[in-house]
């Protein structure tokens, strides 16, 4: 069984056209709105930012210290959204996606490498908004 799936164009000023997928397995359809929801991600900013990549090619592939400070950045743009849905654990951030999260880092860390290989991941723990402290400046009282 087939899905089609469409990307649909809001506004005339937009620089965007609609692409339209058809004939895609259901499956596939499905891993992608999975890995898009785990990402943080709307499915059309999943789509766009893979196909991005995969356009690029091997030949403008970043390094691994790149694409360890594109996770990174991509990390703290959405941290509010990630710290909805994960706060107080580890989450292993590959090509701007959140891939596995677990509460016990070396866990985290065995499966993500055994699924990826031994590199650069950015797995940081997803803390609670930092407070906000306000404190007087002090004053000098002259007698």
């Amino acid at each position: 069984m087939t899905t089609v799936v469409s990307f649909v164009v809001m506004a005339a000023s937009d620089p965007t056209a609609t692409l339209y997928l058809r004939s895609l397995p259901r499956r596939l359809v499905r891993e992608v709105k999975a890995a898009a929801a785990r990402s943080g991600s709307t499915l059309t900013g999943f789509v766009r930012e893979s196909l991005e990549r995969s356009v690029e090619g091997p030949s403008r592939a970043p390094s691994s210290d790149e694409e360890f400070d594109l996770d990174r950045a991509w990390y703290e743009r959405n941290l509010a959204k990630v710290r909805a849905r994960h706060e107080g654990r580890y989450v292993a951030v590959i090509g701007g996606a959140i891939v596995d999260h677990d509460e016990d880092f070396a866990a985290l860390a065995e499966r993500v490498f055994a699924r990826f290989g031994v590199r650069s991941i950015f797995m940081p723990r997803v803390g609670p908004a930092p407070a906000t402290v306000r404190v007087r400046s002090p004053r000098l009282v002259r007698a």
